[in-house]
């Protein structure tokens, strides 16, 4: 069962844990622009690919398996028939799962998207997400140790397994709730003055999808992300044939 979350905190770059270092910021920024290259490269040359990979609801192991020309898990060095990607011969980049699938819905988005006028999603069914992580396993876990450190390991790879699992259907519930805020803040410049007055009118529905419980932290990047994959799945879903009378929590059971 997903643990309900208490509020939304956004930093301005990575995700908050108070241990964040100036270089790895820096850092997770070069890759950024970096996959936001290969994106650009693997959405032109390869559409389809991306378009099915972004569709699915596939963990970050299935998806390099199923798609492995497009997410790749060793470190990239340069990308076919892709000028825009360039890459020190001294650098080891690595694309990972969300991440990666953010950065190619956001392509996607930009493509295939930048027009649309969606007003609701409400003939849209709910979306399949990837399972979260099982708490009776964690219970297990931490019953059979008593080291103190092993237990502050397991319960933060829980939350963390936890918050990742948790982001799409928070996507989704956002994307229901305000179609044309999300697809405005989505293609919004980052940094900008209209990325800042969107971000404003989506404050309600990032509201209405918490619920009561603990803090989640995360940056600007992950949410754009993660509301670019949640919209685009949105809008290229077939309708149903009843419409839901309300849209679907973000809070699953």
């Amino acid at each position: 069962m997903f643990a309900p979350i208490l509020s939304l905190a956004l930093a301005a770059g990575n995700p908050a844990d108070g241990n964040l270092q100036a270089a790895q910021a820096a850092s997770q920024s070069v890759t950024d622009r970096y996959m936001a290259a290969y994106a650009l490269c693997a959405v032109r040359d390869n559409h389809d690919r991306v378009f099915q990979s972004i569709l699915s609801d596939l963990d970050d192991e299935s998806l390099e398996f199923r798609y492995n020309d497009v997410f790749v898990k060793n470190p990239v060095r340069w990308a076919s028939n892709c000028r825009e990607l360039h890459i020190a011969a001294t650098e080891q980049v690595y694309f990972k799962g969300d991440p990666l699938r953010h950065a190619l819905a956001l392509r996607l988005m930009q493509v295939d998207m930048a027009a649309d006028h969606t007003t609701s999603f409400a003939d849209k069914a709910p979306l399949s997400h990837r399972a979260p992580p099982s708490h009776e396993v964690l219970e297990k876990q931490l019953a059979a140790t008593d080291n103190a450190n092993r237990r502050a390991r397991l319960q933060q790879a829980y939350d963390e397994a936890f918050s990742l699992a948790w982001l799409p259907h928070f996507g989704e519930c956002v994307a229901r709730r305000d179609p044309q805020a999300t697809h405005a803040w989505v293609l919004a410049t980052p940094g900008s003055l209209a990325e800042s007055d969107v971000l404003t009118a989506l404050n309600a529905s990032l509201g209405a999808c918490l619920v009561e419980g603990r803090q989640l932290h995360f940056s600007k990047s992950i949410l754009r992300g993660t509301l670019a994959v949640s919209y685009y799945r949105l809008a290229m879903a077939a309708p149903q044939s009843t419409p839901p009378s309300t849209p679907p929590s973000s809070s699953v059971h």
